[in-house]
């Protein structure tokens, strides 16, 4: 998260966490885990085009931004706390 809100594009292989925030070719390149050729090619891709670094590297800021900060999640959170717990326990908790 911290490079993709210094706006780097970002390779990343699609298990755990980062499987699911970057989408491929949006704001990160997605390659299987494992799979050295696979990672080459996506960062000899990087290499050759700096439009390509820029465009990713806005994309997952603003990703970041957007959808990951701590505030947003705060608020995602708590959206989740209030689907789940009946309202006064929810109140009890976060009042």
């Amino acid at each position: 998260l911290e490079a993709m809100l210094a706006s780097r594009a970002i390779v990343g292989s699609n298990v755990d966490a980062i499987g699911e925030i970057l989408t491929d070719g949006v704001d990160g390149l997605v390659v299987n885990p494992g799979s050295s050729e696979e990672l080459a090619v996506a960062l000899r891709k990087l290499e050759r085009s700096p439009q390509l670094r820029q465009e990713l590297g806005k994309a997952a800021r603003k990703k970041v931004l957007e959808q990951l900060a701590p505030a947003v999640e705060k608020e995602n959170w708590a959206k989740v706390y209030q689907q789940v717990l009946p309202k006064q326990k929810f109140k009890q908790v976060f009042l």
